[in-house]
């Protein structure tokens, strides 16, 4: 069995790039609905 390997880079830090918190902030202040494409299209018109 071999050792495990490495995480790549930038991977697995618990903490967001300013960039990352920017986005988020920007879509929770718009509170913007978004359904998946397995629900039907009835169900998603009011959203």
């Amino acid at each position: 069995m071999s050792a495990p390997r490495a995480a790549a880079p930038g991977t697995g830090t618990a903490h967001a790039t300013a960039t990352e918190n920017a986005t988020l902030g920007k879509a929770g202040a718009e509170n913007f609905p978004v359904a998946p494409f397995f629900v039907p299209r009835a169900w998603r018109a009011d959203l």
